[in-house]
């Protein structure tokens, strides 16, 4: 193949390359480390002095990573690599290593024993390489060169651009007895002396560090103080240092080998490794010892293939590593060796495969790590003086005890804090926070905090902020506040430092899609309460709103937020408070009117609520369903409109004294029994004093109930013949009481009336105009949830009366007929009003009515000389009908809200009207009379007794 096909095409051979790995894996299991300790497993001489076994007991193999040699080329039809070859080359011929085909070009097998390190197979036969599911991709240096310039740099440009993400060299470039132009370590060269020797080299070791490739290099064996050049190059080029590995070998003992150069000046990016007496792979056929196909060898060529399997290890836990990545995860988790921390010896120290697949152990500046998509989890306990930046899709999880001192920024994806940190975090905006763990320092959020990895409990120790834009999502899952399915997410601040400030963002509950562990069923009843937010040392501010869940949620319901000074709890409330039914609870036009009203200045779900608002829905979020109806009941106001029933009641008293007065007040009749107190005059002077009770109930008001008293009197005179005109005063007083409501509604009034009547033949007209001034005061209670409001109003009304009675009267014997038929028109008017005395106080007016009523009836008394007097007992009974308003209402509103009508009691369209009475009439001029009045109804009944003297002159 030439040079110039080779490279055709790489994106298509790259993709095929990572495809065919992947297939070819044969994945582990995690299980226990000591599975892995087989004769196999410690034949190497290495995997147990690095700690393999408990990278594979975690699951990691190398699968489905590709890792190349620059070497001496491959046995590929060695059994240890059958399957695991892909398109390796051979630079000093020009043409490929296939698959299966002997192609090292080294009589010592130098290449197939460092690939057998690397990646010989676990098959129960002689030894397995680090990797033992890695699959290689070998190339052949250019031997045949004249220039050491030109013995490297074609190979690392063919693996970074295949993409290989780990290029094993175990080659060097030094001479220490002088033969030939290099210098023994990298510290006898200077920048400019590299860059005129190694223009080549140096430009193809930045292609493998613009291609994202790990370099592995032996630091050499001439016992030198720092590296050869190849590995020490970072020292001279910085550039390269993020994407380079020195490794130096120690012997079984973890002592430096006598021949290996020491880390020296690479001690930054320099590791140790095995690399005495190391048993592998050799061309089958020269192989020395029992079998063939295997030997020892040593020297930091042996060392460093450990590394790169290692290093392919944490490649398949860590799939989107960059070089960087798998730089500082394997320096940062080595057993420290020699002098402590990083020196010049060791480095960093042994590397570590157990800790090493476990992620960074050690921060030593600000790491950005981008996951890509992919969930991968931190444990070790990470140090230094470095921070993080979580970049990119996918999610990070850090389990460990992490101490770094470094900010910890989320910028994108996930980052689940399960252990615990002391960073102080901030959260991008597209970037989330999540964890069961502890923040032992303060957390902004710009972006979402999401507390647990399903429901949990994520702690900090130090304050919160949450700024505008911000997300605070809990997710839902049961009643109970630990972890995973069943339980709900909570946010806990702890200590005097814990506090939490919100500066606006969004509460998003979620109650489906549930990541983790979690039953996606869940769906929480009306009133159900979580406490998703606990802040130790205070809670200040406010979130902007709730994003409702679109899945989950009973029909017509919704999250509403209640704020306290250290809480956040969400309720489920109904949706709407005017549609009560859709909930499955009771409901009453009048509760309906008071839940359209609460909705139309309901605060929006989510915000912190205050002042009157906040009392009033503050108590309303915290009721029980069933207490719902209830409340509504007594929030609307109700004895407001029954006002209007209970006024129309006390105004049918001065009627009905009037026309008792004028029964039998005929001018002739006067004339006969009152003493004339001038040739000119005929006056009746009389008075009534009652007393009463009633109630009345319909159309789903609560029942209201009343007691009535009062005194009327007045006096008439005759004029003409036929014709008495009089004039009436009368004062009285109602007090009204719904009971189930805790509210009761007084009325004082006083009353002015005209009245007259008129006589022809057996034909009796009365007739009479009234009007009463009331005074209405009202008291009423509020009481649910911890709101207990007495609340009260006093406020005037008017009522206007005209009526009559045209009655026809005769005699049966001694008794008297008269039937009779009755007509009145009442017209009630009422003033504003507004409440005092809490949240719940209402404000408006009892609606005005315009009411006809029309009785018809009979009247029949009769005459029993009694003593020096006269008895005469009589009865009324009578049909009466109302026309026109019956109906009562109050339009009211509470303060910000839309206006809504109440109904009350109504009046009584069809009733009995009843009167029972005794009169005794001691002389011609002096009369007294007692009288039981009452008016009875389906759902109302209004008794009065009566006393009345009359005294004629």
């Amino acid at each position: 193949m030439s040079r110039s096909s080779l490279f055709t095409d790489l994106r298509t051979r790259r993709w095929l390359i990572v495809t065919a790995a992947t297939l070819m894996a044969s994945h582990a299991y995690a299980q226990s480390a000591s599975v892995w300790g087989t004769a196999e497993y410690y034949k190497s001489a290495a995997l147990a002095q690095v700690n393999a076994a408990g990278a594979y007991a975690l699951g990691y193999t190398g699968a489905g990573v590709l890792v190349g040699t620059v070497d001496s080329g491959l046995d590929a039809s060695h059994p240890e690599f059958s399957g695991r070859v892909l398109y390796g080359y051979d630079f000093t011929n020009n043409i490929p290593i296939l698959a299966n085909e002997e192609h090292d070009t080294d009589p010592g097998s130098h290449g197939t024993h460092v690939g057998g390190i690397i990646a010989a197979a676990r098959n129960g036969v002689e030894m397995q390489g680090v990797a033992f599911n890695a699959t290689l991709v070998p190339t052949v240096y250019n031997t045949a060169a004249t220039n050491p310039d030109n013995y490297f740099a074609a190979n690392w440009l063919y693996l970074a651009k295949l993409g290989v993400p780990i290029v094993n060299n175990s080659i060097g470039l030094n001479n220490c007895a002088g033969v030939y132009a290099p210098p023994c370590n990298v510290t006898e060269y200077t920048r400019a002396t590299a860059e005129a020797l190694y223009p080549n080299m140096i430009a193809a070791m930045k292609a493998t560090a613009a291609a994202g490739t790990l370099m592995v290099f032996a630091t050499g064996n001439e016992a030198q103080t720092s590296p050869d050049v190849l590995a020490g190059m970072p020292y001279l080029v910085p550039e390269l240092k993020n994407n380079w590995l020195a490794v130096a070998a120690v012997d079984s003992t973890n002592t430096i080998a006598s021949f290996s150069n020491r880390c020296g000046v690479a001690k930054d990016w320099c590791l140790s490794a095995p690399g005495v007496d190391i048993y592998s792979t050799v061309t089958v056929g020269t192989g020395t010892g029992t079998y063939d196909g295997y030997g020892d060898k040593s020297g930091t060529s042996m060392a460093t293939p450990v590394v790169s399997g290692v290093a392919a290890l944490v490649k398949e836990a860590f799939p989107w590593f960059t070089a960087y990545d798998l730089q500082q995860a394997l320096l940062t988790t080595a057993t420290d060796l020699g002098a402590p921390g990083v020196d010049e010896v060791y480095g960093w120290g042994l590397v570590n495969a157990a800790k090493a697949v476990l992620g960074y152990g050690q921060f030593v500046s600000t790491v950005t790590v981008d996951t890509k998509g992919y969930s991968s989890t931190f444990a070790n306990d990470i140090s230094g003086t470095g921070g993080l930046i979580k970049s990119g899709s996918g999610t990070l999880f850090l389990t460990g005890k992490d101490t770094y001192t470094g900010n910890t920024y989320v910028e994108g994806g996930i980052l689940s804090v399960n252990g615990s940190i002391v960073s102080p975090v901030a959260v991008g905006s597209a970037g989330t926070l999540r964890g069961t763990g502890t923040i032992n320092n303060s957390v902004a959020v710009l972006g979402r905090l999401a507390p647990g990895n399903s429901p949990g409990t994520l702690t900090v120790a130090g304050p919160v902020a949450f700024l505008s834009g911000s997300t605070f999502q809990t997710d839902i899952d049961g009643t109970g506040t630990g972890t995973g399915a069943g339980n709900y997410s909570r946010l806990v601040t702890t200590g005097s430092t814990g506090t939490v400030t919100l500066y606006g963002g969004t509460i998003a509950p979620t109650l489906r899609g549930i990541t983790g562990s979690a039953t996606n069923t869940y769906t929480p009843s009306l009133g159900s309460t979580y406490t998703v937010l606990l802040a130790s040392a205070g809670l200040t501010g406010s979130f902007s709103g709730i994003s409702q869940p679109t899945s989950g949620l009973p029909t017509s319901t919704r999250f509403d937020a209640l704020y306290s000074s250290t809480s956040l709890s969400l309720v489920v409330t109904p949706l709407y408070y005017g549609t009560l039914a859709a909930n499955g609870l009771a409901s009453t036009a009048n509760t309906n009117a008071v839940g359209s009203a609460l909705d139309s200045f309901r605060p929006t779900a989510g915000v912190t609520m205050s002042g009157v608002t906040g009392i009033l829905f503050g108590n309303l979020y915290t009721l029980s369903p069933a207490a719902l109806p209830t409340a509504f009941a007594q929030l609307s106001g109700e004895a407001h409109a029954s006002v209007a029933a209970q006024t129309f009641e006390d105004a049918r008293q001065i009627r009905t004294a009037i026309f008792d007065r004028l029964d039998g007040s005929t001018a002739a009749k006067a004339n006969t029994d009152t003493a004339q107190l001038s040739r000119s005059l005929n006056i009746a002077i009389w008075a009534t004093g009652y007393g009463g009770w009633g109630n009345a109930s319909g159309d789903g008001a609560y029942k209201l109930d009343w007691t009535q008293s009062g005194f009327i009197g007045g006096a008439d005179v005759e004029v003409f013949n036929t014709t008495r005109l009089g004039i009436a005063l009368g004062v009285g007083q109602s007090s009204g009481d719904v009971g189930s409501l805790s509210s009761s509604v007084d009325n004082s009034h006083t009353d002015l009336a005209l009245y007259g009547s008129t006589q022809a033949g057996a034909f009796l007209a009365k007739y009479g105009v009234a009007y009463s001034w009331n005074n209405i005061d009202t008291s009423r209670t509020v009481a649910f949830s911890a709101l207990s409001n007495q609340l009260n109003s006093s406020y005037d009304g008017n009522t206007t009366q005209v009526f009559g009675e045209l009655s026809y009267g005769f005699n049966v014997g001694q008794v008297q007929l008269s039937p009779f038929a009755q007509v009145a028109y009442v017209k009630q008017d009422f003033d504003a009003f507004g409440e005092t005395g809490g949240a719940a106080a209402l404000a408006g007016s009892t609606l005005g009515m315009t009411t006809t009523l029309t009785t018809f009836g009979a009247r029949v008394s009769t005459d029993v000389a009694l003593g020096n007097g006269k008895l005469t007992p009589s009865a009324k009974l009578g049909w009466q009908h109302a026309f026109g308003d019956t109906d009562t209402g109050a339009v009211m509103w509470f303060s910000g809200s839309n206006p809504f009508l109440v109904s009350g009691t109504p009046i009584a369209k069809d009733a009995l009207a009843l009167n029972l009475g005794l009169a005794y009439a001691f002389s011609d001029s002096i009369t007294a009379s007692m009288a039981y009045d009452g008016v009875i109804a389906q759902d109302a009944q209004d008794s009065t007794l009566k006393a009345n003297l009359r005294v004629a002159f």
